[in-house]
């Protein structure tokens, strides 16, 4: 729910059982999503699935495997060039240091 920016419905509404959340999902997923925390959310876990295959299939190189590829998209996601490239700026509440 965090990932569709459905956070505060979902305090409101309270979906408790997975069946109950599924529903919710569905309801309310493609009407009331945040598109932005959505585009970030889907690039930043498409990001860990195809580093996780690069990595597997770079094993012969054994620096590869100390990689923090959490680390790499988070701080990609969370960088200022991604928000300002996504327009994202006008949500931030806090301003830019410097």
């Amino acid at each position: 729910m965090p990932m569709l920016g459905l956070t505060a419905l979902e305090h409101k509404v309270k979906p408790e059982t997975t069946l109950e959340k599924i529903f919710f999902l569905v309801e309310f997923g493609f009407t009331n999503a945040h598109r932005p925390t959505f585009v970030v959310s889907a690039c930043a876990l498409g990001a860990l699935i195809m580093l996780r295959l690069l990595k597997a299939s770079l094993h012969r190189f054994k620096w590869v495997a100390r990689v923090p590829e959490v680390l790499i998209v988070v701080i990609v996601s969370t960088s200022t060039l991604l928000s300002q490239c996504l327009n994202l700026s006008c949500l931030s509440t806090y301003s830019s240091i410097g």
